[in-house]
């Protein structure tokens, strides 16, 4: 797809080589941490689940003020609101750097995302740039047939972390599952409201090592996780691998 547009790239696959919960935002963070010095210009934050379909989906440089969102709403299985921020987007370094990244502490499945967006917004960085025929948004892109866009690849989700009352006895639940009275510990004020507290300037990982995949580019990472904030970072113990 991007040789097909002639465009100069490197894949790198972000894999968390430790026993903790998944961290997409981490993951993200410590990716864009390990190549800031490396010459690229800008960089595509990419789900691997989500493939690109047969139209020419511009992988381009976001020039100006804001970022790139290539991902419309409807694509993936469980969010179709205007304001999805998911997916696949493209930053510049300097604009990644502006909103602090990702924040450090959605440990589990969702809400990174809509925290990222949030820290945009703060920025004067909203709305992003879209692809060229896809205004308005999303009605010109992906809702024409599954596929022709974007193709969500369906697996089981990463589980949510979930507390009832105080939030001590923290459990894994399938996001699909009904929250009764649990409550999702990422929307946690203290996290989900943090518009830049944490982010790329508080992010701790160990780089495990750097191996050919596939034409690509692995690196394993172990992340940091301050349990002080959130001890239920550990609670997968899931082997490593």
């Amino acid at each position: 797809h991007l040789r097909n547009q002639g465009v100069e790239f490197q894949i790198f696959f972000m894999e968390q080589a430790d026993l903790l919960n998944f961290n997409r935002g981490l993951l993200l963070n410590a990716g864009v941490l390990i190549l800031q010095h490396s010459g690229y210009d800008h960089f595509s934050l990419h789900d691997v689940d989500t493939i690109p379909g047969d139209v020419k989906i511009p992988y381009t440089y976001p020039e100006g003020n804001v970022p790139m969102h290539l991902t419309p709403p409807g694509i993936h299985p469980s969010v179709d609101y205007v304001d999805f921020f998911g997916g696949n987007t493209i930053f510049t370094l300097e604009q990644f750097q502006r909103v602090n990244g990702y924040g450090n502490h959605f440990w589990g499945w969702g809400k990174e995302d809509d925290n990222l967006r949030e820290r945009l917004q703060k920025k004067g960085m909203w709305p992003t740039l879209r692809p060229k025929g896809c205004v308005p948004w999303p009605q010109q892109c992906g809702r024409a047939r599954p596929g022709h866009y974007f193709k969500h690849q369906t697996h089981a989700k990463e589980p949510e972390m979930r507390a009832a009352g105080g939030g001590k006895g923290y459990v894994k639940r399938n996001p699909d599952h009904p929250y009764g009275h649990e409550k999702i510990l990422n929307v946690y004020p203290e996290i989900y409201q943090d518009f830049g507290k944490s982010g790329l300037n508080t992010t701790k990982f160990e780089l495990v090592t750097v191996e050919s995949f596939y034409g690509a580019i692995k690196l394993r990472v172990e992340l940091d996780c301050d349990k002080n904030i959130t001890p239920w970072c550990d609670a997968s113990r899931r082997r490593r691998q």
